[in-house]
């Protein structure tokens, strides 16, 4: 596969080709604070994780009508 990601290392790339997810190594820096929209507002990136906290979930539900 040629699409690379910003600050991958190679380690990652050979998981990432092998598939084997479970076994990536952590991604490169977030260059910047991003803000998500939520149910009560914004919340900045940064604000998800506590001290010594570093992992996120994320969940994606979609209703249809």
């Amino acid at each position: 596969m040629s699409l690379r990601f910003p600050g991958e290392s190679p380690e990652y790339r050979v998981a990432r080709d092998s598939l084997q997810r479970r076994e990536l190594p952590p991604g490169g820096p977030v260059p910047e604070d991003y803000f998500l929209q939520g149910d009560n507002g914004e919340v900045r990136l940064s604000d998800l994780f506590s001290p010594g906290d570093d992992t996120l979930v994320v969940y994606h539900y979609t209703a249809r009508a």
